[in-house]
């Protein structure tokens, strides 16, 4: 299953949130949840539900810092407290301020619902079974998917406080994260919720610093520069080539992003930016670019960037990197000065570089042509064309 934070205005200030499972797509707009068969091109139910403020409606933002493991562990917040938490091709659940309702996802019909609730708590789902999660990231209960029955955590290998604060949930593994025995050794594990046998664990320095990428990927970074990239579904630790020391040099803080085929670190030399972002998402660069092949962990390139924005929009999907910034000069006309720097992802060449050029850069969408390799960067007064021609061999 899948969960999608799309939250969108449509006209009039409406907001619009989109979430999918296989070919099912629930839409909940105005307190009202619509469930979308695409095969069928119907809505299948439609359910009115408790609206719930905006903030629990937040869409995961990309390139945050990292930070130190072990206040990762404190502000970990395992499991969601949006209006649709669990969304899947059996059942949905919608969280009222005070109650859990579950929902068959085909019909629409009332499975169960659990009141009170808890506003603290937040909630994990699997196919079979949704886990209720207190603030420390302990698993509080257990029910039954279906029909509500309480289940026992601790035949899940949860519930217990050795049992470690809950990373993950899904249908194949319950990934936990504690202290040992050992000082200042951190150690994550995987264990069937099945069989409570584990699956797999890895320790980490308690100096380390760590980012979630996605649901399924954790950066972490040693002190020495090196980089490992843990995947939370099958357990596997990618180790990549350590971050050159050179470039460590005056580094403030540590950001880590990635698409399908590259994991970029950005080592910013400041935290302040003087010059405006776009209106896309985008991260604050100021200091060294560093990229790597996100599979054999090789460092591909590194590149200096003096104060642009990475644009991260679709970053999967761009054929190259989009860097971006502006700042007025009232002095001069025309006041609006912007710069666009734009990077090869497979070596880090320089595609384009305007420096200053008059112009805004307060870019709100884009569209992508991967097969002509375009991309479109539109704002209120312009559609700026980014076009990459092929080297010739």
């Amino acid at each position: 299953s899948l969960r999608s934070n799309n939250s969108q205005e449509t006209g009039g200030g409406q907001r619009l949130t989109v979430y999918q499972t296989g070919q099912l797509f629930p839409v909940l707009s105005r307190g009202v949840l619509n469930m979308l068969s695409v095969p069928e091109r119907r809505v299948l139910w439609t359910q009115p539900i408790e609206e719930l403020d905006d903030l629990r409606r937040s869409a995961r933002t990309r390139g945050r810092p990292l930070e130190d493991i072990n206040e990762w562990m404190l502000r970990r917040r395992p499991g969601s407290s949006d209006a649709v938490p669990v969304v899947n091709s059996r059942y949905l659940c919608s969280r009222g301020s005070r109650s859990l309702t579950v929902f068959n996802a085909r019909t629409g019909r009332l499975q169960w619902r659990l009141e009170p609730l808890e506003r603290s708590l937040r909630i994990f789902g699997t196919h079979d079974t949704i886990y209720l999660t207190r603030p420390d990231g302990t698993v509080s209960a257990a029910h039954n998917a279906i029909d509500g029955r309480p289940l026992d955590p601790e035949q899940f290998g949860a519930g217990l406080p050795e049992s470690g604060m809950v990373v993950k949930v899904d249908d194949h593994a319950i990934v936990t994260v504690a202290r040992t025995n050992e000082e200042s050794v951190i150690e994550l594990r995987a264990q069937s919720p099945a069989t409570q046998q584990e699956l797999w664990s890895h320790t980490f320095s308690g100096k380390d610093k760590v980012r979630l990428l996605s649901n399924n990927q954790l950066a972490i970074l040693a002190p020495g520069g090196l980089i490992k990239l843990l995947d939370l579904g099958t357990g596997s630790l990618t180790e990549f080539e350590k971050i050159p020391a050179s470039i460590r040099i005056k580094t403030l803080e540590y950001k880590v992003l990635a698409d399908d085929r590259v994991l970029y670190v950005v080592l910013n030399r400041a935290t302040v930016a003087d010059a405006n972002q776009p209106g896309l998402p985008s991260v604050f660069l100021s200091g060294n670019l560093a990229a790597f092949d996100i599979k054999s962990g090789k460092l591909l390139w590194t590149y200096y960037v003096p104060e642009l924005h990475l644009v991260t929009e679709r970053l999967d999907q761009l054929p190259f990197l989009i860097m971006t910034s502006y700042r007025r000069e009232f002095i001069r006309q025309p006041s609006e000065i912007r710069r666009i720097l734009v990077l090869d992802k497979r070596d880090g060449k320089v595609l384009l570089n305007t420096n200053d050029e008059p112009g805004e850069a307060g870019f709100h969408s884009l569209i992508i042509d991967p097969d002509k390799r375009h991309v479109d960067l539109i704002s209120s007064t312009e559609r700026l064309r980014l076009s990459v021609t092929p080297a010739a061999k």
